[in-house]
């Protein structure tokens, strides 16, 4: 498949540090046995020796924490700055204040410039507007520019928002949160052919299949830094484009899992995660974030998934005289001598699917449905991104009105402006596979 997740809060990061990830549970003695091998977290990327770090070790969770907070984890060095923002509880709802303030201005037959009276006022007003026009009811305002607007309009917020909405937002103003992206994860997996030969391996023929995996996968991300490995210097935006730099490679690790989503309580495909951080050493010595603001790892992700693929058909050929046959359902280039049966009953993830787009269903189609239907996993903390509405909160609260004071997480579009995420299924995984970037323009320093 290969799809691309943005990682923005720590509880992601340790997500992906945990050995098993809500997924690999020994439900019977063949996968147990799998299970209780080495760590497989792996470090990996071409700009790994500018960190004191080696391609193929072993991961130290602590220097890996470090690396996705854009810090060196020898010294505690900031790389490169983590982007912050207004917390969003110092904030209002843009909607109350700027519909009550053309009301006002139309009452006494005037424009909404002339009503307020100044430039200043007047700009951040349709800036406002804007920002409705693109979020709607999510679109909110900083306390302090409420407050401006307000009193160009002779206006009370108290009267628009309730006093204590007005003072829970007045004790949140000035304090900022961190929003930056700290990197990727591309999760990989295998065609069901290959996972169910690795499934009823012996444990030494397995571990032969799984380092041929992870052999072909390093391949594939040499590939990827040849095409989003690099930073950004000079302004981007206004009529301007940022020079691209190019950077020493990847850095980021490898997580094996050697079981999926469970279905019905039973272990999945194997897959693997690339964890790439969002940062690299550019050849004039600057340490800037990469992938045009991350973006180029999503675009490329289902390639690298193909080209590993590819390179891991080619050494099981090589190796063990494998052959392969294309399907005439799917497409995918399965393994020979396992039959679609066989496959299938190997699959009840792969029969859900079906059931909901039918038999017959493109492999594309079929990707999408998983995707979409994904059985949550275990939940990674108080941190990862999680549905509108908080704690305490309705779920699923599209329109908050004056009382309505949390708001929901917002994610960077390809613009750069502030949107609110996608309703994400917390019951389990922190995050949801997606195509989408959520990582704003590039970053440029």
């Amino acid at each position: 498949m290969g799809y691309a997740t943005p990682i923005y809060a720590p509880g992601q990061v340790a997500y992906r540090l945990s050995e098993d990830c809500g997924c690999d549970r020994p439900e019977d003695a063949q996968v147990e046995d799998r299970l209780a091998g080495d760590s497989s977290l792996r470090w990996i990327g071409g700009g790994l020796a500018e960190l004191g770090l080696v391609a193929g070790g072993p991961v130290d969770p602590e220097a890996a924490r470090a690396l996705m907070d854009g810090r060196d984890w020898r010294t505690g060095e900031q790389l490169v700055a983590r982007k912050k923002e207004l917390d969003p509880r110092g904030k209002v709802v843009a909607r109350v204040l700027v519909d009550t303030v053309c009301e006002s201005a139309a009452a006494v037959g005037m424009t909404v410039a002339d009503f307020l009276g100044r430039p200043a006022p007047a700009k951040r007003f349709a800036r406002a507007e804007r920002g409705i026009l693109r979020e709607g009811e999510a679109h909110l305002l900083p306390l302090a520019d409420a407050e401006c607007l307000a009193a160009a309009a002779g206006l009370d917020l108290d009267d628009l928002y309730g006093a204590q909405t007005v003072a829970e937002a007045r004790s949140w103003a000035g304090h900022h949160v961190d929003v930056g992206l700290r990197g990727v994860d591309i999760t990989l997996d295998l065609p069901k052919s290959i996972s169910a030969a690795y499934g009823l391996a012996g444990a030494e023929l397995a571990g032969r299949i799984e380092e041929d995996w992870l052999a072909s996968v390093s391949e594939a991300v040499r590939a990827l830094e040849e095409w989003a490995a690099y930073g950004m210097a000079g302004h981007h935006g206004d009529g301007r484009q940022a020079e691209r730099v190019a950077t020493s490679g990847l850095i980021g690790w490898t997580t094996m899992h050697r079981s999926a989503r469970p279905v019905d309580g039973s272990p999945g495909d194997p897959h693997l995660h690339v964890n790439i951080a969002h940062l690299a050493k550019c050849v004039d010595g600057k340490w800037r974030t990469i992938a045009g603001g991350g973006e180029d790892l999503h675009r490329y992700a289902h390639l690298i998934n193909e080209i590993a693929e590819g390179r891991l058909r080619a050494r099981l050929i090589e190796r063990y005289g494998a052959r392969f046959e294309r399907s005439g359902s799917t497409g995918a280039w399965e393994l020979a001598g396992v039959d679609e049966g066989l496959r299938e009953a190997f699959s009840r993830r792969h029969r859900q699917v079906i059931d909901l787009v039918g038999e017959g269903a493109t492999r594309e189609r079929q990707k999408t449905a998983a995707r979409r239907s994904a059985e949550a996993k275990e939940d990674a903390g108080p941190e990862a991104p999680r549905q509108p509405g908080g704690p305490g909160r309705p779920r699923n609260s599209a329109v908050r009105t004056p009382s309505t004071r949390w708001s929901p997480p917002r994610c960077p579009d390809r613009t750069g402006r502030r949107r609110p995420c996608p309703p994400t299924a917390v019951r389990g995984c922190p995050d949801r596979p997606t195509s989408r970037s959520g990582s704003g323009t590039p970053r440029t320093d």
